[in-house]
């Protein structure tokens, strides 16, 4: 959204509503971003992502991990696939208006 703002000039609205992540959250947040940018799609939406892929991350990082690390992940997933759903049915409100 940044990059949109930098482009565009226009800020999106959903920057005014971001709250800071504490320091100590920053690298749960880092493999977020890392998995996130693998997520897939079903030809409907994009899909959450699994837990096998989250191991699978974890495993191939070599990085040990804690289950209340995975849940905090999780977590930011449902946030982000209420994000995604929301653009949705707002692209597709825009879309029916358009005809």
């Amino acid at each position: 959204m940044e990059s949109v703002w930098r482009q565009t000039g226009v800020k999106p609205p959903a920057l005014d509503d971001l709250v800071e992540l504490p320091p100590e959250m920053s690298y749960v947040w880092e493999y977020f971003l890392r998995l996130n940018s693998k997520r897939t799609s079903n030809g409907f939406g994009v899909n959450p992502i699994p837990f096998s892929e989250i191991e699978s991350f974890f495993k191939l990082n070599q990085i040990e991990y804690s289950p209340d690390e995975v849940q905090l992940i999780e977590m930011l997933d449902n946030v982000a696939m209420e994000y995604f759903q929301k653009e949705a049915e707002k692209n597709n409100k825009n879309n029916k208006t358009k005809k």
